[in-house]
């Protein structure tokens, strides 16, 4: 058919015809020669047939005639690779988006992705491969990049949730550990914080290290340094500036001290961020380079930045901690001082008092008073004399003189057996006496024999004490307890008390419906058998440290086990207690039922982590402004798309950096029309990125409103649509 054509073809038209192919051609090789891909043919053993300038660019070749000789196998990284993909080539016919390492004629690697096809003759044998070449180098760099940077917030953010509820004694070792974790991932050699010892900035320590294997430490030479001598560095410091120190030959004339430390510690290369919590410098962020030279980023500093701010605020939280504790520890030292004071000032009082107001008294061994003294006036209403002229039986009450007559028969006896002796141990017990108005009293007597040079008893010396009131005191106390009881009994929360060793002597009813353990079951039983194995390390560490110190603790959360295997959050409120010696004897204190309340706080933490993990790694840019169009919210994928990170976001005006000039009045009516409608407005237009370019966006606007309805903002999601 198309001999035929060309046949009926005027000789005009064909060369017409001839032309235009010619022009095709050219086209066609001017095509070739431009395109920023690179071309190439090659036979099977790898010798170059034709490439276009794009390929030998790549390469590093300016001609063909410098690359013709070239075995194109050995432009590959490893030779085997390049002979693998035309195998594969050969068996499929063709192959897309292969990714190979080529290397130059420098010997720089290159990233592409590669295209090819085998072309056979009549004998189905291949006698030459065409293909073409996408340099990736760079994209991959930027993944890399991406991948580094999005690795490092992770890294930051893990290390920063690991600080929550962190005790204040392994503050320090999570900072040590959360320096070999940056360090590693940045590649650096020494991490290190330091402080300033005062507001003042007069001195600073190295308090914090962490070095890569093999890597001498310094941090003992690093102690109370004079700021005066580093003028250079602390004026960077002052100024919020980070330090970034790519190789330390470079540094300033004025900086001749710091080049001496550094070179002293055989540093290539450094770079510092400064810490301040609440305007105020207290210290610096550091790392080292030994065994190479390193420069940092803006998008590394910026999160080695809000790595510093996370470290001043646990700093400052843990020196503030250790201020209270150590006034706190001042002060119990004064209120045990005072107390003491106290004590031995109530016992003169008491001593002044019992020999006021207790009655003295001897009798001989048939229990005839033979002398009283005054204070029995006061107690009972008798003149001494009055009381030594009335028999015993006539003083006491019946149940009372059987008691002194038991007491001392009792007392007797074992004296003559040997099983006590008199002078030892008084003897004390307790009896109702007859006032001379008819009245009964309570008192405490306390006695002991009078022993002559045979050991035998001549008589009884002794002691009673008014004790009318506390025992009216402890009647009361009985019914108060009762009442306690009943109290106890019926609260939602669980009382309890242990021993020294958390040994349950006492646990409320409420234990049962809290546990699933009835009171018998708990009481004689350690705490600790009750709690949840993973926490019962810590637990009981914790308690033996506290008993240790007999101190009060709050809100201590740990988990039990109920008896039907459940777990259950508790709060644990303790007191120290002690017996009327003052001997310490255990601990009294209430558990609280929080279980509903961390299952509330664990899915709202849960909540929050999903919807931050989302709008991180979300494909379309996401941005809220508040009602002024000012952003407050910027995720990497915005960033991706427009340039600007998160902090260039949130102080620019970003309706005027990414709207044209022309569509902003359009732009700025997004806001009216959604308060107007209270519903989303979805938007296509022209906006501008960072580096000038103009792009078409998608734009999905959300009113944000407030807890009364009230629109305080837009919550907008985007996308490139440019294809």
């Amino acid at each position: 058919m198309t001999q035929k054509y060309n046949q009926d073809l005027k000789k005009g038209d064909k060369k017409d015809a001839s032309s235009v192919n010619e022009d095709i051609v050219k086209k066609y090789i001017e095509l070739f020669d431009r395109l920023p891909i690179g071309i190439y043919r090659t036979t099977p053993d790898g010798k170059i047939l034709t490439a276009n300038p794009a390929f030998l660019s790549l390469l590093g070749f300016s001609n063909f005639e410098d690359f013709e000789g070239i075995d194109v196998n050995k432009t590959h990284k490893n030779p085997d690779d390049r002979k693998v993909f035309m195998k594969e080539v050969e068996e499929k016919g063709e192959v897309y988006a292969k990714e190979s390492i080529l290397v130059d004629s420098k010997g720089n690697e290159i990233i592409v992705e590669e295209y090819a096809k085998g072309y056979k003759n009549e004998e189905g044998r291949v006698i030459f491969y065409e293909g073409i070449v996408i340099n990736i180098t760079e994209k991959k760099q930027r993944i890399k990049r991406i991948e580094f940077l999005n690795g490092f917030k992770e890294l930051i953010l893990n290390l920063t949730t690991s600080f929550i509820n962190i005790r204040l004694t392994d503050i320090d070792d999570r900072i040590v550990h959360s320096l070999q974790s940056i360090g590693t991932f940045i590649g650096a050699d020494r991490s290190y914080v330091f402080l300033f010892d005062d507001k003042e900035m007069k001195r600073m320590s190295n308090t914090h290290e962490s070095l890569a294997e093999g890597v001498s430490s310094v941090i003992d030479e690093l102690q109370d340094l004079s700021t005066a001598d580093y003028p250079w560095w602390m004026d960077n410091l002052r100024k919020n500036k980070a330090i970034i120190i790519q190789d330390i030959n470079d540094l300033p004339p004025e900086a001749s001290n710091e080049k001496l430390i550094f070179s002293r510690q055989s540093v290539l290369s450094l770079f510092a961020v400064p810490m301040f919590f609440e305007y105020q410098l207290i210290g610096f962020l550091g790392f080292d380079m030994i065994r190479q030279y390193k420069v940092v980023d803006d998008d590394t500093l910026e999160l080695l930045e809000i790595t510093a701010t996370v470290f001043a605020n646990i700093l400052n939280y843990q020196e503030t901690e250790q201020e209270i504790i150590r006034s706190k520890k001042t002060l119990e030292i004064l209120i045990e001082k005072r107390t003491h004071e106290l004590e031995t000032l109530n016992k003169q009082l008491k001593m002044i008092a019992e020999s006021s107001n207790d009655v003295i008294w001897t009798m001989d061994m048939k229990l005839k008073t033979n002398y009283m003294s005054p204070s029995v006036f006061k107690y009972l209403g008798y003149t001494p004399e009055e009381y030594l002229a009335m028999p015993l039986e006539k003083r006491l009450p019946p149940e009372s003189m059987s008691k002194v007559k038991e007491v001392v028969t009792h007392e007797l006896a074992s004296l003559k057996s040997g099983k006590s002796k008199s002078g030892e141990d008084s003897v004390i017990f307790e009896m109702l006496h007859k006032t001379k108005n008819g009245e009964l009293m309570w008192g405490e007597v306390s006695f002991n024999f009078l022993i002559d040079a045979d050991g035998n008893p001549t008589g009884i010396h002794g002691i009673t004490r008014n004790v009318h009131e506390r025992k009216l005191a402890e009647k009361a106390l009985w019914e108060s307890n009762e009442r306690f009881k009943g109290l106890v009994e019926n609260t939602s929360d669980w009382l309890w008390e242990t021993d020294t060793n958390g040994v349950y002597t006492y646990a409320s009813p409420v234990c049962e419906k809290m546990l699933g353990y009835k009171t018998n079951e708990i009481v004689g039983k350690s705490f600790v058998d009750f709690l949840d194995p993973k926490s019962r390390k810590d637990v009981l560490s914790f308690f033996r440290n506290i008993a240790k110190s007999k101190k009060p603790f709050r809100n201590l959360e740990n988990i039990a086990l109920h008896k039907n295997g459940r777990q259950v959050f508790l709060e644990t409120n303790g007191i120290p207690i002690y017996d009327i010696k003052g001997v310490f004897i255990g601990y009294r204190g209430i558990d609280r039922d929080i279980t509903e309340k961390k299952s509330v706080e664990s899915s709202l933490r849960h909540s929050q982590q999903k919807l931050s993990q989302h709008l991180r790694n979300t494909p379309m840019g996401y941005i809220e402004w508040d009602s002024n169009f000012e952003v407050i919210e910027w995720n990497p994928a915005a960033q991706q798309i427009f340039g600007y990170n998160k902090t260039q976001a949130m102080v620019s005006n970003m309706i005027e950096k990414l709207v044209p000039i022309d569509q902003r009045d359009k732009a700025m009516s997004i806001f009216p029309r959604v308060t107007k409608g209270g519903k989303p407005i979805r938007k296509v237009n022209t906006c501008l990125t960072r580096d000038g370019k103009t792009i078409v966006c998608e734009w999905f606007n959300t009113p944000l409103t407030d807890e009364a309805d009230n629109l305080i903002g837009l919550a907008s999601l985007v996308r490139e649509i440019n294809q």
